[in-house]
């Protein structure tokens, strides 16, 4: 602490005090604003740089989605099952770390709310893609213009919120991962929507991870989202199942 004039202030030094002229610590002062002024505006052209030229997501994409740019981090906005901006979601640039910050006294969970990118679905949609990341939802609505939404949790795929998010649809296609969790995400979504509103996309059979993977590779997202297949229901009998049983019980039908 200083004693401060209106012309100049008495700063304490290792050789005692010394009076320092108040206009040098104001323009001192400005200069280290300025300088964190600049270096935000650096971090956050960066990342708007690293969106458009590694994910090769337009900015207007993440303007649709209210996603913003905070210095060195995506914010993404989670939405309340009432339609209110209850939390944001903290992706690091450099570091891929998430963080979830509330915006509301009122404690809400995770597993409460709705899926990200829905509050931007049409109310008249009636087919919507569900992915497991942020940009692959915002790949997959960019390129295909199919309204898309990504899991912000595991947890959320269990709530009845999220089942409720989904009956309006007539057609739910699941990209997600081609991996141990990706699988087992599925095979949730395929139990709680029903393997009659289900479709699969079978983007592992065009080499690529995620939908803004494949984008990344310069694929055509809507050959890839064309592929999807209606799933097998584990109990539901196929005609080569039946001819099979019908050939084994009956081994003198069959044809030589």
């Amino acid at each position: 602490m200083y004693a401060r004039s209106a012309r100049s202030a008495r700063m304490p030094t290792v050789f005692g005090y010394c009076t320092i002229p108040t206009r040098f610590l104001e323009s001192r002062a400005r200069g280290a604003a300025l300088r964190r002024a600049m270096g935000d505006y650096g971090e956050c052209a960066a990342a708007w740089a690293y969106l458009e030229q590694q994910r090769r997501l337009r900015p207007s994409t993440a303007e649709h989605f209210g996603v913003k740019v905070e210095p060195g981090a995506f914010v993404f906005p989670i939405f309340s099952a009432g339609g209110e901006v209850v939390m944001e979601k903290r992706r690091q640039l450099r570091y891929k770390s998430f963080s979830y910050r509330r915006l509301t006294e009122e404690r809400v969970e995770l597993r409460d709310t709705l899926p990200f990118g829905l509050h931007c679905v049409p109310k008249d949609a009636s087919e919507v893609a569900v992915t497991e990341g942020e940009f692959d939802a915002m790949s997959v609505f960019q390129e295909t213009g199919i309204p898309a939404v990504s899991l912000s949790s595991a947890s959320q795929t269990l709530s009845q919120t999220f089942e409720q998010c989904f009956r309006r649809f007539n057609i739910v296609y699941l990209w997600l991962d081609h991996d141990a969790a990706g699988m087992k995400a599925k095979q949730k979504l395929l139990e709680l929507l029903g393997y009659f509103r289900c479709k699969v996309v079978q983007h592992d059979l065009f080499g690529c991870k995620d939908a803004n993977d494949a984008l990344q590779k310069g694929m055509d997202l809507k050959v890839i989202l064309g592929s999807a297949q209606w799933p097998t229901h584990p109990t539901q009998i196929t005609y080569a199942d039946l001819h099979k049983d019908v050939e084994s019980t009956f081994p003198k039908l069959k044809p030589k």
